[in-house]
């Protein structure tokens, strides 16, 4: 599959400055596979991974295109982009917001298929050691990193066209890193992965991965 931003205008309005981020930019990337999101500070690269995956954006004058294959989508903020949110899942340094934190692991598993099956006891995923978690307990009493461990679980169920990841071994211990690492080289195998990363050790655990460095595309504010 292909994913391509045509033309992609992005502006943050202020009431001292206007800052231009990109302008008349195109991305194309293409998968499955891996690609590590990679620039300095301010480069736009969380920014750009929340268009991508069809999200609000405040303080922000959005133009452009999203294409999937054949399926194209606005980026105008104004525009509902529900359907382009179904096919990409984008998990950010603080996944809480996708997790229901009553529920225990195996419920959050099965949530993250409930538009495929109508009520959680239909699904029951008898195999979450996998992820290294313990499979009743409560999500708000998990670590940092159990929860980011549980978000990748979830989207792995979902198995999204787009799967995005904006640090997601930042504040992990080695283990956890470890770990996340083995669920996306899973995850790369049929989804078109793009992981925000700063950390050189672990990219290079991922040899056949390409690079969207967004250095080049930097524009300077204009008052």
């Amino acid at each position: 599959m292909k994913l391509k931003i045509n033309h992609l205008n992005l502006k943050f309005i202020s009431t001292h400055t206007n800052s231009q981020i990109f302008t008349q930019s195109t991305f194309e990337l293409e998968g499955p596979g891996l690609y590590f999101l990679t620039g300095p500070n301010g480069a736009g690269k969380s920014t750009l991974a929340k268009i991508m995956a069809g999200l609000e954006i405040p303080n922000a004058q959005i133009q452009g295109q999203l294409t999937i294959d054949h399926q194209s989508y606005d980026l105008g903020q104004n525009q509902n982009n529900s359907d382009l949110q179904s096919q990409i899942f984008y998990i950010d340094q603080q996944p809480a917001n996708l997790l229901a934190s009553e529920f225990d692991v195996l419920e959050n598993l099965a949530l993250a298929n409930f538009p495929t099956y109508p009520g959680l006891n239909l699904f029951k995923p008898k195999k979450s050691h996998r992820f290294d978690l313990p499979n009743y307990i409560a999500t708000k009493n998990l670590s940092g990193g159990q929860r980011q461990l549980l978000a990748i679980a979830m989207a792995l169920a979902k198995n999204p066209a787009v799967l995005i990841l904006d640090e997601p071994t930042s504040a992990l211990d080695t283990q956890n890193t470890i770990l996340i690492m083995q669920l996306i080289k899973q995850a790369m195998k049929h989804s078109l992965c793009i992981w925000i990363c700063h950390d050189q050790k672990v990219m290079e655990q991922f040899p056949e991965a390409k690079y969207l460095d967004l250095s080049k595309y930097l524009n300077k504010i204009l008052f």
